[in-house]
């Protein structure tokens, strides 16, 4: 290969596109692999979700749930968002969520890492969805009504 081609070469190497895709995704691959340091509350919050998930088809579960750490409140919180309105229905869905798939999502949690969490640690609050407004919320073991 002569020198013009092999200058030609390297040319469209450097100009083309695979070339400029991969010289700017360095910046957000360094950026996606930086440890940052993170509460274990957080942690904790997203692995739950995962289980919840993950587990919540197999229990027969399709209500979404959304699971967050609050660190005001140093607490994990759990909404579950369902199109039932009453209060009654509310009740019913979330003592459902609360017999099935917290128990089990409790269990995974505290088996790795190493905790104790029980339902009288976390807020659960029921959303009716077609409003987007709180219908009860069950905290320090016993539901209140929004």
């Amino acid at each position: 290969m002569s020198k013009f081609w092999r200058i030609i070469f390297v040319f469209a190497l450097v100009v083309s596109p695979a070339f400029t895709a991969t010289a700017s995704a360095s910046p957000i691959k360094n950026q996606l692999t930086a440890t940052e340091p993170m509460m274990k509350g957080h942690i904790v919050a997203l692995y739950m979700n995962h289980l919840i998930v993950s587990l919540g088809p197999m229990l027969d579960w399709d209500t979404p749930v959304l699971v967050s750490f609050t660190e005001a409140e140093g607490c994990i919180e759990l909404e579950i968002l369902g199109g039932r309105g009453s209060i009654d229905g509310a009740k019913g869905t979330t003592d459902s969520f609360r017999e099935q798939l917290l128990l089990l999502a409790l269990a995974g949690v505290n088996d790795l890492f190493g905790l104790s969490l029980e339902e009288k640690d976390l807020i659960i609050t029921y959303i009716n969805k077609n409003k987007f407004e709180k219908v009860l919320t069950f905290k320090n073991g016993s539901y209140a009504i929004e």
